[in-house]
């Protein structure tokens, strides 16, 4: 799932008499929510009684299990149980998110005006007046007849057909994920109704995903999770990689240039007219979680790394850059949105980056929207949705007309 590399805050909670099995329950629980093992946190979250002075805090926390995992009906189904005896300010807000995640807009318009005056109600009312004014955005939209019953993320152009990343049945990874235990993902290419493996050479044991390429298709880019063992310990990272197609055949990766050991790099993608290469990392000095990055290429030497600023990152998650049109487009959870992650788009004028535009629905909805990407006649755009209703846990969308897109 998109959100597998994403960790939330947990919730802290008050420790007075509970039983000591419970706070045993959540505190295991809350370790394998840090490690994203939600199937686990899930399991053990779900063994605390009603009675239990943990039990609030258990379903919150398993809402948000269940949202960082796609279930999102599930996570409405938590939130609607603890509302009818817990009405308290921390579930009200878990049940708007799942309301909006699941594309429930009218009723959440009344349960928010049921809520007492107050200046949240004030904010989540103005959210809901932006709902309303960005659903008038029209797009031919269709769910990708490869996609399968499980995730299929970043799609990325090639010749006439996509490559993208995917976890499905029959994938030549044995590994499992430790949030879902599904298998790992790797790259594949579809075209013409044909889907196989993209290159043996490339899918290996790791995680394999959030590929670009150059435009004559000859160099691939990629984000590989890199396992590292550190006082018996074991640490997830991500670095970039790179493969080259010599003579029909693409080589063995290896690293670009801008990996480090001590935090990770993802999400890359060549501005090959500018000479531009953009990613994302967690890297010190950024304002979030994930934020966006780019270096300029001087005289065939990658520069250091610059910052994007305030105006594109935030103190969520900026991850998916892809430039088209002279326009920027990204993914963010933490500008102001319809929910999860949103697709978003800005330009550098005047020398700043102006400020971000939402790109609105159907693109967008309550769920997790990422890793728009174009044709290069620009007529054909793809992205990544988790919404309801699609065929496997996420899956890609193509539109069919752009016009749009660059309003």
């Amino acid at each position: 799932m998109i959100r597998i590399f994403f960790m939330l805050s947990v919730l802290q909670i008050p420790v007075y008499g509970q039983s000591w099995l419970d706070r045993h329950d959540y505190e295991k629980a809350e370790a394998c929510y840090r490690l994203g093992q939600y199937g686990a946190a899930i399991e053990l979250l779900s063994r605390i009684p009603p009675k239990s002075d943990y039990f609030v805090y258990a379903n919150l926390l398993k809402s948000s299990c269940f949202s960082l995992t796609g279930e999102f009906q599930k996570a409405l189904e938590t939130s609607t149980e603890l509302l009818r005896k817990h009405a308290r300010e921390d579930v009200l807000f878990a049940h708007v998110f799942n309301l909006n995640a699941c594309g429930q807009y009218a009723e959440l318009a009344n349960f928010i005006a049921r809520l007492p005056a107050s200046h949240q109600k004030n904010v989540l009312a103005s959210r809901i007046d932006s709902l309303n004014r960005w659903k008038t955005t029209s797009c031919d939209m269709v769910n990708e007849a490869y996609n399968s019953t499980g995730s299929d993320i970043s799609p990325f152009p090639m010749g006439k057909g996509i490559i993208f990343s995917t976890n499905r049945e029959g994938v030549l990874l044995k590994k499992k994920n430790e949030s879902d235990g599904n298998p790992y993902f790797n790259l594949h290419y579809a075209e013409g109704g044909e889907v196989k493996k993209f290159s043996e050479r490339i899918n290996t044991g790791e995680h394999d995903f959030a590929p670009s390429l150059t435009n004559r298709g000859d160099t691939v880019y990629f984000t590989r999770r890199v396992t590292q063992e550190r006082d018996k310990l074991q640490f997830f990272y991500f670095k970039l990689y790179c493969s080259e197609r010599i003579h029909n055949r693409w080589s063995a990766p290896y690293e670009f240039i801008l990996n480090d050991t001590s935090y990770s790099y993802a999400y890359p993608f060549l501005d090959e007219s500018n000479g531009i290469f953009y990613f994302a990392s967690d890297m010190p000095g950024g304002l979030g979680g994930w934020d966006l990055y780019m270096c300029i290429k001087e005289d065939s030497l990658w520069s250091d790394p610059i910052h994007l600023g305030p105006s594109i990152n935030t103190k969520g998650d900026e991850i998916y850059p892809f430039v088209c049109n002279g326009s920027l487009f990204f993914s963010s959870n933490g500008h102001w949105g319809l929910g999860g992650f949103d697709i978003y788009k800005t330009c550098f004028k005047r020398g700043v980056w102006q400020t971000p535009l939402n790109m609105k629905t159907p693109i967008n909805s309550g769920a997790d929207d990422v890793s728009l990407v174009f044709s290069n006649d620009q007529k054909t755009a793809w992205f990544t949705s988790n919404r309801i209703g699609g065929k496997g846990k996420e899956d890609i969308y193509r539109l069919k007309a752009t016009e749009c897109l660059f309003k």
